[in-house]
């Protein structure tokens, strides 16, 4: 087997954190050492020339498990302009996302000489408890064309010195240890994912229940493809990594959503200032959130996501910090049941909405087909901006 692994980073403050931080975590036995037992791994990574510096002397941990290769932003083009050039214009993340969409596009052009390759995607602040990439090839070799897994998000400024505690005092950090940062640590955009949360989150691409202050309940509706089997299609994606690129390549069937933190956990560091211009919903009472939240993500699914993200969102994803006994897992499932209702409640407003399609306006008619529509029509939030005020403009 030939694993591709996809890393882009740039900026010396992130690529310290990605070297000294992120980069222990992916050389945990069970992660990119047991990859290198399974195949050959080649590790790209994508900078520009002036971070360079910042990558040395630590990312030579990687000389043990990986071919590494480095690709300079600087010297890559958009047909005849310039990567650089080409986002000048763009503003916040988009800039990253539009980065990292040529990039991909870039790797997959060097694995067509590999057709049984697969491609890792991984982010610079990505926390992989030790175990995970092992599960994820296990899944790929038992079939799967695409391993998914869902993320939680914490505060990098209180998180990153409890990981790194972490690294100094185990070899091997486990999925549980890693729901307990995620728990002590939440990022505000976490904490808005929870259906009870007093400012609860504008943008619900996944929702989350706890279970007796120890664990969590997530339904993610647009989680990160961590393993991707090489093909073409790739090639075909628009938007973001997360967003279309294995619903693009893959049938559902081929796709595989993992559901226990046991199994693979991914934290996601990010700065307490981090899209905090996001608007959250009124304060409400807990009678009126819960009459809302099922018009809320019923809207939401509708508006930016594909019908096909629904065989993740109906994933019910665990995050433990111990085992189950029976009466712990009779808890955990009258959580499940109750996430699974708010779901059901959201589907009836959606067939709602679709039932009276005819009352509404063309920009929403556009979502409706965006969302049912075949996979190829798909109009992601990176891509429908421009699709709407182009509309605008012929009305």
């Amino acid at each position: 087997m030939i694993y591709h692994v996809f890393m882009l980073v740039w900026e010396e403050r992130f690529v310290r954190n990605f070297v000294e931080v992120s980069l222990p975590f992916q050389c945990m036995a069970g992660n990119l050492p047991s990859l290198a037992r399974d195949g050959e791994i080649f590790y790209h990574i994508y900078t520009n020339r002036d971070s360079l510096p910042a990558f040395e002397p630590n990312v030579q941990a990687l000389a043990s498990h990986a071919t590494l290769h480095f690709h300079l932003i600087d010297d890559l083009n958009v047909g005849d302009t310039p990567l650089l050039d080409w986002v000048k214009n763009l503003e916040g993340p988009e800039i990253k996302y539009e980065i990292q969409k040529h990039c991909v596009l870039h790797l997959t052009d060097r694995t067509h000489a590999d057709p049984d390759s697969e491609i890792v995607l991984l982010d610079s602040n990505f926390i992989l408890s030790d175990g995970t990439l092992a599960a994820a090839a296990a899944h790929m070799q038992a079939g799967a064309k695409a391993v998914n897994i869902n993320f939680l998000r914490v505060n990098s400024e209180s998180a990153l010195p409890a990981l790194k505690d972490q690294l100094a005092a185990e070899a091997s950090v486990s999925g549980r240890n890693l729901v307990q940062v995620a728990l002590d640590h939440a990022h505000h955009l976490q904490e808005a994912f929870f259906v009870d949360a007093e400012n609860f989150t504008s943008y619900p691409s996944q929702l989350c229940w706890r279970v007796a202050d120890t664990g969590i309940v997530a339904h993610a509706f647009i989680p990160h493809p961590l393993i991707v089997k090489s093909t073409p299609l790739i090639k075909t994606y628009q938007s973001t990594m997360d967003y279309d690129l294995v619903l693009r390549s893959w049938p559902d069937d081929d796709i595989f959503m993992c559901d226990d933190s046991d199994e693979m956990m991914v934290l996601k560091y990010s700065s307490p200032g981090h899209l905090s211009h996001r608007n959250s919903r009124a304060e409400m009472s807990p009678e009126e959130l819960a009459g809302d939240l099922a018009k809320d993500l019923a809207l939401f699914l509708i508006t930016s996501t594909h019908q096909r993200h629904r065989q993740f969102g109906d994933v019910a994803v665990r995050y433990h910090v111990a085992g189950f006994d029976q009466a712990g897992d009779d808890i955990w499932r009258d959580v499940e049941q109750a996430s699974a209702a708010h779901l059901q409640a959201a589907d009836q407003e959606i067939d709602f909405i679709l039932a009276h399609a005819e009352k509404l306006d063309a920009k929403f008619l556009m979502h409706i087909k965006s969302h049912t529509g075949p996979i190829e029509n798909y109009m992601s939030p990176a891509l429908e901006p421009a699709a709407l005020n182009k509309l605008g403009e012929e009305e």
